[in-house]
């Protein structure tokens, strides 16, 4: 490997994908139930685990929320090397330098995906935040709801509250077709 190579794959910046997703049914889709769902954060900080030893290029903090266990949180970190383009959720995440792109994975965006464009750009110090709620059926026939909210940063320096400190660059909501 040449020294320019690893210079630039050194100070490239990181892609730090932080899924939060709730999901509940019936049981407590009452005012209390609601209340406690809406109290929900929607960034949360990033483990010191995570940080402590960044293997990779991609940085994933997944985070469940649901009734089952009184909505606690659960949380899975891991780092990855990864390509500079991938498929995330049914998103295809491309980078490179300068900036990240964000756009459906298939281009016929039968992944129900809704932009309001047909991409998302993230230049490095910015983050963008994804939120959608959905509804299906279990095995059971019961109902189940679903909250989820992406937050999609591309950082060369990475602190714990990296969503927390900032303002994301864009929101976009509701972005999932039923």
């Amino acid at each position: 490997m040449k020294r320019s190579e690893v210079f630039r794959e050194e100070f490239q910046p990181k892609l730090i994908i932080q899924t939060l997703t709730t999901k509940w049914t019936h049981a407590t889709r009452g005012e209390s139930g609601e209340e406690k769902r809406n109290s929900l954060p929607e960034v949360m900080s990033l483990p010191d685990e995570l940080l402590q030893e960044i293997r990779g290029n991609r940085l994933m903090h997944k985070v469940m929320f649901g009734e089952w266990h009184l909505f606690t949180p659960i949380e899975d970190i891991h780092t990855e090397n990864s390509e500079a383009d991938f498929e995330y959720e049914a998103l295809k995440i491309s980078s490179n330098e300068e900036r990240m792109k964000i756009f459906p994975a298939d281009q016929e965006n039968s992944s129900g995906w809704v932009f309001s464009k047909d991409h998302i750009y993230v230049s490095p110090g910015e983050w963008v935040q994804l939120k959608y709620k959905a509804s299906s059926r279990a095995e059971d026939g019961a109902q189940m709801f679903k909250k989820k909210v992406i937050n999609i940063g591309y950082y060369y320096d990475i602190r714990p509250d990296i969503f927390k400190r900032n303002k994301p660059a864009a929101i976009h909501e509701d972005i999932i077709a039923e």
